[in-house]
């Protein structure tokens, strides 16, 4: 039956998976001409584009984890064709949808990692760089952050009882997690020294004209592998609790 869940989910979602692949390789595609075009054009043959290719496949990895971490679609879909109701006569346990949901999930997000791996590799060869696992890890770090805004996003949406509840319950979600990110943010700019340094270094790169400049500061962007695995470990503590969060939220649905 679980099995089962897990398939309804990812048919549900085919559509949206097949937009944002189509996404990836067009950001891919965009990446790729940006680099051919600074490598002919603007340096010397001898030299690479390290920096940049870093930069932009790092921007692949946000739009990846952000596009498949949250799953809306399948909530507004249950919403609309009356599945929870049908599905109170099934013999589901809210453990075995919630199970189902984070199995979906789970799989999604690793072939999102796989995805950004694989679509890295070009940018890298064509900016005449060598391989790097950072994209990886920021997506992982990314999707760290998205999983937490999607249990608060979650938690708030599945109060819904029609799609019209649905649409209201989703503004009031969008509030909350913009008012936490502008705390959030606030707070680092005021407490964190690491603020300024970002500041300067975007503020140098603003104002030179040569496509090398991130090279200066490979290091300083370069997100090391010890940080991919504390974020591996953070992700899979956090989609434990998302389980265990949605779990009870299903059962309170059935009382």
């Amino acid at each position: 039956m679980i099995k089962s869940m897990v398939f309804r989910e990812l048919k549900i979602l085919k559509k949206s998976y097949f937009a944002t692949l189509l996404m990836i390789i067009g950001m891919t595609a965009f990446m790729l001409l940006a680099s051919y075009v600074l490598i002919t054009l603007e340096i010397d043959s001898n030299q690479n584009v390290y920096g940049f290719s870093l930069v932009m496949t790092y921007m692949l990895s946000l739009v990846v984890a952000g596009a498949l971490t949250s799953d809306d679609i399948v909530l507004k879909s249950d919403m609309a064709c009356g599945w929870h109701r049908y599905s109170l006569i099934l013999p589901l346990t809210s453990k075995d949808r919630a199970m189902a949901k984070y199995i979906t999930k789970a799989i999604v997000i690793a072939v999102g990692g796989i995805l950004v791996a694989v679509m890295s590799v070009p940018v890298f060869l064509l900016g005449k760089s060598d391989y790097s696992f950072a994209p990886v890890y920021l997506y992982i770090c990314a999707v760290d952050f998205f999983l937490i805004y999607d249990i608060i996003r979650q938690s708030i949406l599945v109060r819904a009882t029609d799609l019209k509840s649905f649409k209201k319950l989703s503004v009031i979600a969008g509030v909350v997690i913009v008012a936490l990110v502008l705390v959030l943010e606030f707070a680092f700019s005021s407490a964190s020294e690491l603020s300024t340094k970002i500041e300067k270094v975007f503020a140098e790169i603003e104002t030179s004209d040569s496509p090398t400049i991130l090279n200066k500061y490979v290091e300083f962007i370069t997100i090391p592998a010890y940080v991919g695995a504390i974020a591996f470990v953070l992700m899979l503590v956090i989609l434990f609790v998302s389980f265990l969060i949605t779990k009870k939220n299903y059962e309170r649905r059935e009382d």
